[in-house]
C-alpha cells in the first residue's frame, strides 16, 4: 500500500509560500512495521520535503531507532555519541542528555534559556507566558564524529497549558506564538534562497571550523536573546585547556550543503560552535564591484566571525519562516539533518510538572490489580485519594512526588511505571513497615520488578513513621491500610503511640530508622546522627555518632562483633567525598568495606552499654535482642531534645 502524505498543519503566522514544501505528515502506514517499498517512499519523501510527521505512532525506543537506522544502516551511534555527553561533565549538553540505558542512542531532554542566555525573560514575564527560543543548532558533534543523516523526535509525554509567547528581544519586536514544550524548526533551503546576492556569493565561498570539543568550548559563554549564537564576550574557553584534542579531528564544513536527491542548496551551519571562517576568493571573471570579501578571507576573529553568520542566517528564523510544531502524545517527527535546523524549546519547568489524582485500590501487594498500575510523569506530584466508598467531603488526599529523590527524575518526559504498595521490611515488627513503588514494565510484572532507589541507592519509601507524624498521609492512608488488610486497627493504635508525632518536629527531619542489624542506611557525616530503633512495642531513639565534617555521606550497615556485645559500623560505599573537620583530620578516608572510625579514638567506632545513657543502652538492647521485651506497650524511651 503506498503512503499518503499531506502538508503539515501551518500556524496562522507561516508564510505558506515560502514553507510550501516543508514538512509533510505520513498517513496510512504504521512506522513499527514498514515494507520495503514503503520505506522507500518514505525516504524519497523525507529528503523531498526535509521534515516527515506520523500521528499515534506508539513507538518503543528500539522501534524509534531501528527507523533511524534504516535510513543510515552503518550509523552506530547517537550523534554526539553514545553515553559521551553523560561522561562528559563539562559539555554545555551534559545536564540536558540523559540516556535511556537500554538504548543509548535514544536522549530525554530538557533545556532552559536561563541557563545559557545573557539576558532572561523576566520571571513575571514568564509567569504571563513569555518565553525564548534556547539554542538554533544541527545535530551534530561537530568534532570527531559526522552528523547523523537523520534525526527521529518522540513526544512520549507532552505539556498541556496555554498557549506562550517567544520573543526575539533584539530590537526588532518579533514574537511568535508557541504552544507549550514546542520544537521549533526552520528550513536551511529557504535561509540560503532569501539572502541578497552578495551574501549568496559569500554562502557559496565559505566554511566553517568548528572548535575542537565545541560543547566544551563554549559551555561558559553565553548566547544571545534569539538563541542564534553566542555573545562576544571572551568567555569561550581557551583551546589550551579543552580535553585532550588532535586538530585531524576538528570539523571543516561548508556553509551550504547539497540535497544529494534533489540537488537543491541549503545553509546549515551551528552559529554558536563556529571558530573560524574560511572564505575563498570570487572566481577568475566575476564582477567584483561592491561583493564583500573579492580576495577571499580566513576569519579568525570570533566576534566578526559571529556577526558574518548572525547576518545571513537571522532574516530566515523570522516569525513567517519558522514552523513550531505543537506536539501530540506519541508523535513522531524525522528530519532531514542537512537541510533543516531546529531549536529545542525552552519554557518554564514549573509549567510542565502538574499534578496526577489517582484513586486508591489496594496497597496490598497480594491483592494488586491491573489498574493499580500507575504509568506518570517522573516529575508530577502524585496526589493518592481514598475509594469514594470511603472518601468524603473532608478527606483530604495524600501527596507525594518522586523528583527530590534522585536527579534522574527531574528528566522532562521521563515516566515511571509501576505500582506503589505497601512493604514490610521485617516480618514480625510491623512498625517497619511503609510505602514503597514497585518499578515494572506491565502490569502482570510486579514480581520481576525493582523498588525504585533513592538518590543514595536505596529504596524510595515513606515510612510508616512519617505516615503516623504526616497528617495529610495519616488520615488518608491509614485508613485505607485497614481495608487492605495491612494493618489493624490495634496496630494503628499502638503505631499512634509510639510514633505519631515524634519525627517531623525536629528541624533536621526524622532520625534513621533501624528494625535490624545488617539493614543499611544513608549517613551523613556532616550532622549528628540520630538513630530509631523500633522495638516490637516501644521506640527508642539516641545519637549514636558526631557531626566529625563539613561534608560527606556513606551507606553503612550495622554488625554484630564476635562476642556478641556490642555493634560496629560497616562502609558499604561511599556517596560524597569526606572532608573532615580540623579536629578530625586524623581520621582515616571512609572505604567501602572498612569499619567507621571512632571520632576521638584510634580504633573503629562501636555501640556498646553505656550506664551513663539508659537510652543507648536500651535502643542496643533491642537491636541485640530483638525478641525481648523491653517495656510495656505504648511506653516511649527518648530525649525529649530529638522532639
Amino acid at each position: 500500500m503506498a503512503i499518503e502524505l499531506a502538508p503539515v498543519p501551518l500556524p496562522p503566522t507561516a508564510d505558506s509560500s515560502k514553507l510550501a514544501d516543508f514538512g509533510w505528515e505520513v498517513k496510512g502506514v504504521d512506522p513499527r512495521s514498514l515494507t520495503d517499498a514503503q520505506l522507500k517512499e518514505i525516504q524519497d519523501a523525507l529528503y523531498t520535503y526535509d521534515l516527515l510527521l506520523f500521528r499515534n505512532a506508539n513507538v518503543t525506543p528500539e522501534q524509534q531507532y531501528a527507523l533511524k537506522k534504516a535510513f543510515d544502516p552503518k550509523s552506530e551511534n547517537y550523534g554526539h555519541g553514545n553515553n559521551a555527553t553523560e561522561n562528559t561533565p563539562k559539555s554545555i549538553l551534559h545536564p540536558h542528555l540523559k540516556t535511556i540505558p537500554r538504548v543509548p542512542q535514544a536522549k530525554l531532554q530538557h533545556p532552559s534559556h536561563r541557563r545559557f542566555h545573557k539576558t532572561v525573560v523576566s520571571a513575571e514575564d514568564e509567569a504571563a507566558g513569555a518565553t525564548r527560543f534556547y539554542r538554533w543548532h544541527m545535530d551534530a558533534a561537530l568534532y570527531d564524529l559526522s552528523p547523523p543523516r537523520v534525526t527521529t523526535l518522540y513526544g512520549l509525554q507532552v505539556p498541556k497549558g496555554p498557549r506562550q509567547t517567544c520573543r526575539y528581544d533584539d530590537g526588532s519586536g518579533d514574537e511568535l506564538p508557541v504552544p507549550l514544550g514546542t520544537t521549533a524548526f526552520v528550513s536551511g533551503k529557504t535561509m540560503f534562497g532569501i539572502l541578497p546576492r552578495e551574501l549568496k556569493s559569500v554562502a557559496v565561498r565559505t566554511k566553517v571550523k568548528y572548535a575542537p570539543h565545541p560543547y566544551v568550548w563554549m559551555t561558559p559563554a553565553r548566547a544571545n536573546s534569539t538563541g542564534l549564537g553566542l555573545e562576544s564576550e571572551g568567555r569561550e574557553v581557551p583551546l589550551s585547556e579543552l580535553p585532550p584534542w588532535e586538530e585531524a579531528r576538528r570539523k571543516l564544513y561548508p556553509v551550504l550543503w547539497r540535497n544529494p536527491h534533489t540537488g537543491e542548496l541549503s545553509f546549515q551551519v551551528h552559529p554558536c560552535g563556529a571558530a573560524e571562517l574560511l572564505i575563498e576568493p570570487l572566481p577568475e571573471g566575476a564582477a567584483r564591484d561592491g561583493a564583500p570579501f573579492p580576495d577571499g578571507a580566513h576569519l579568525t576573529d570570533l566576534p566578526a566571525a559571529s556577526d558574518l553568520l548572525y547576518t545571513m542566517q537571522r532574516p530566515a528564523i523570522a516569525p513567517s519562516l519558522v514552523y513550531p510544531h505543537d506536539w501530540q502524545e506519541n508523535d513522531l517527527v524525522l528530519f532531514h539533518n542537512a537541510p533543516s535546523c531546529i531549536v529545542l524549546w525552552a519554557h518554564s519547568l514549573q509549567r510542565r510538572s502538574g499534578f496526577i489524582i489517582r484513586r486508591i485500590n489496594n496497597f496490598n501487594p497480594q491483592r494488586l490489580h491491573s489498574s493499580d498500575f500507575m504509568n506518570v510523569p517522573s516529575m508530577a506530584r502524585i496526589h493518592l485519594r481514598l475509594p469514594r466508598q470511603l472518601q468524603d467531603e473532608v478527606t483530604p488526599s495524600s501527596y507525594f512526588d518522586f523528583r527530590h529523590a534522585h536527579p534522574t527524575y527531574t528528566a522532562y518526559n521521563m515516566r515511571i511505571m509501576g505500582y506503589i504498595y505497601y512493604h514490610v521490611a521485617y516480618p514480625r515488627q510491623f512498625l517497619s513497615g511503609g510505602l514503597r513503588f514497585r518499578c515494572c514494565d506491565s502490569p502482570y510484572s510486579f514480581e520481576g520488578g525493582k523498588d525504585l532507589p533513592d538518590c543514595a541507592g536505596l529504596p524510595w519509601e515513606i515510612s510508616l513513621p512519617v505516615i503516623f507524624g504526616t497528617s495529610r498521609h495519616a488520615v488518608v492512608l491509614l485508613r485505607q491500610f485497614i481495608t487492605d488488610g495491612v494493618l489493624t486497627d490495634e496496630q494503628i493504635t499502638v503505631g499512634r503511640r509510639l510514633l505519631g508525632g515524634n519525627f517531623t518536629k525536629a528541624q533536621k527531619g526524622p532520625p534513621t530508622l533501624i528494625h535490624e542489624i545488617g539493614q543499611p542506611f544513608a549517613m551523613n557525616i556532616s550532622a549528628e546522627t540520630r538513630v530509631c530503633v523500633l522495638g516490637p512495642h516501644a521506640t527508642l531513639r539516641a545519637y549514636i555518632y558526631p557531626r566529625v565534617a563539613e561534608s560527606g555521606s556513606a551507606v553503612v550497615s550495622l554488625e554484630k562483633t564476635a562476642n556478641d556485645g556490642e555493634l560496629r559500623m560497616r562502609i558499604v560505599r561511599v556517596l560524597s567525598e569526606c572532608k573532615y573537620l580540623p579536629e578530625h583530620q586524623h581520621m582515616p578516608p571512609l572505604a567501602p568495606g572498612s569499619l567507621l572510625p571512632a571520632p576521638h579514638r584510634p580504633v573503629p567506632w562501636s555501640w556498646t552499654y553505656d550506664e551513663r545513657s539508659p537510652v543507648n543502652s536500651a535502643a542496643l538492647h533491642c537491636l541485640l535482642h530483638p525478641t525481648h521485651h523491653f517495656l510495656p506497650p505504648g511506653e516511649v524511651v527518648g530525649d525529649e531534645d530529638l522532639n
